[in-house]
């Protein structure tokens, strides 16, 4: 069965990388200000601000090197899903915000089953807060 409605040529898999990769890389901005602003303690602090910048890091090289491919729309969408895994299960229910401007920015794959994943992966996740 296949999701895609059509396969990206790579110039439009070069933007599409790109704009989500933007879109990514203002929600870690976001990770980091809610953990830095957290009652977490200062160690604790320190070790997710780190996992971030460096997951982030890890993200931005794999994109560059595969910018034209779709492993690179891959790993932007797992890695993120990892990233807001763990802000959503730290912090209050609140952040569960920072997943939709990231789905409508997946959206620029026309990739059905990404998303499709994408948002069941956020509902999967504000369940298990909820329990």
């Amino acid at each position: 069965m296949k999701f895609t409605r059509k396969d990206l040529p790579p110039d439009q898999m070069k933007r599409a990388n790109i704009t989500t990769c933007l879109t990514v890389t203002m929600a870690y901005v976001f990770y980091i200000l809610i953990m830095l602003t957290s009652d977490r303690t200062t160690l604790e602090k320190i070790i997710f601000v780190s996992f971030y910048v460096i997951w982030y890091a890890l993200t931005a090289i794999f994109v560059a090197k595969n910018i034209y491919e779709r492993k690179a729309e891959l790993f932007i969408a797992v890695g993120f899903c990892i990233g807001f895994g763990i802000i959503s299960y730290l912090q209050n229910p609140t952040v569960m915000m920072l997943i939709f401007p990231v789905l409508l920015s997946l959206s620029v794959y026309l990739n059905e089953f990404l998303i499709m994943q994408s948002a069941s992966c956020a509902r999967q996740k504000s369940c298990m807060r909820k329990i």
